[in-house]
């Protein structure tokens, strides 16, 4: 989430956004600029606990397999690009970073609990499930492995979806008065 925040809404209250606007750069490449650099954040956290972990097995004596650490990282990425992306958007639409956090603390409460209700609780909807693999077809419980193949499926349908919230809000930045 606190990738996400700052961008125009926070220089607007800041007083300093039109310094930035008056840079010689549209603003969708201002705005598409800081949602890659997110992404990118996104993607070394992801990969930060699969080193953690190959340095903590190796310490401790104990073999962990590194194509699981690849597979869950691999879920990690997906499912932290949509939660960034959330976050990316609700940064948008609101002028305080502070209401952009808390609305997107908001939403990582809520929305889990509210894909478990009918009619939505008959699809895999649940980013948390998702990158844990609890209760998905493709981690074994017994084992605490995944098994199977990965969901490419799932994990574009949420790369999609993730880069369709970031192109909403370059387009609402875009549209936006800073005056």
């Amino acid at each position: 989430i606190v990738p996400a925040l700052g961008g125009l809404q926070r220089e607007r209250l800041h007083r300093t956004v039109g310094f930035t606007l008056a840079l010689p750069v549209k603003r969708a490449w201002l705005v598409f600029a800081q949602a890659l650099l997110g992404l990118g954040q996104v993607a070394v956290l992801s990969a930060l606990p699969l080193l953690l972990l190959s340095v903590s097995s190796w310490l401790a004596d104990v073999s962990y397999p590194l194509e699981q650490m690849l597979r869950f990282g691999l879920l990690w990425l997906a499912g932290g690009t949509v939660l960034y992306a959330v976050a990316f958007l609700l940064a948008t639409l609101f002028g305080s970073e502070y209401t952009a956090l808390a609305a997107s603390f908001v939403f990582m409460i809520f929305y889990p609990i509210t894909v478990m209700f009918p009619p939505l609780s008959r699809y895999p909807l649940n980013v948390h499930h998702i990158m844990s693999g609890l209760a998905m077809p493709y981690f074994g419980a017994n084992q605490a492995l995944l098994v199977g193949a990965p969901p490419w499926v799932l994990l574009a349908s949420m790369i999609a979806v993730a880069g369709m919230l970031i192109v909403l809000a370059v387009q609402i930045v875009e549209h936006r008065d800073y005056s």
